[in-house]
């Protein structure tokens, strides 16, 4: 999953834009330290709460997040574009080929690359694995992650460490 932490700053980012909720209701908000502060409410949410919600993601809408302080806002600014596809760079951007998701996260696969190689301990087959964030549909890819997030010019704020 992509670091939270690149996620946060992009919260903190787009402070002060207008953001849409599931049933249409319009808002803003502020940041102040851990705590965000919705334009429509007095209920402050904590960094905490839309990094829980987050881990969930993706869900079908604001009732999977009952369980926490806010679920209109943290759904409505953990889904919206600004928030979650800046993954993506003009070399790079995510189609899934099985149910058309455009979320994905990135793993690192390592292992034996033949029997003697193994036996032996001198060499590993290293394999990229890019996930769908919908439907798990997963592509891999020969090399390691490194190499294929400089190759596609991403930085280390806009891939995701999620090991599926």
């Amino acid at each position: 999953m992509d670091d939270f932490e690149s996620v946060w700053h992009r919260i903190v980012i787009h402070a002060g834009e207008e953001f849409e909720q599931f049933e249409g209701g319009k808002f803003t908000y502020e940041v102040n330290g851990n705590v965000l502060n919705p334009s429509r409410t007095n209920q402050n949410l904590s960094k905490g709460q839309f990094e829980e919600a987050w881990d969930r993601m993706p869900v079908e809408g604001p009732g999977a997040l009952q369980d926490l302080q806010g679920p209109p806002y943290l759904f409505a600014i953990l889904t919206d574009p600004r928030i979650w596809t800046e993954l993506t760079t003009p070399e790079f951007s995510f189609k899934c080929p099985k149910c058309g998701g455009t979320w994905c996260s990135f793993s690192e696969i390592r292992g034996p690359s033949g029997a003697v190689t193994a036996y032996l301990d001198l060499d590993v087959a290293a394999f990229t694995a890019v996930s769908c964030r919908n439907c798990r549909f997963t592509e891999f890819y020969v090399g390691y992650l490194g190499s294929f997030r400089s190759h596609y010019g991403l930085t280390e704020n806009e891939w995701s460490a999620e090991g599926n």
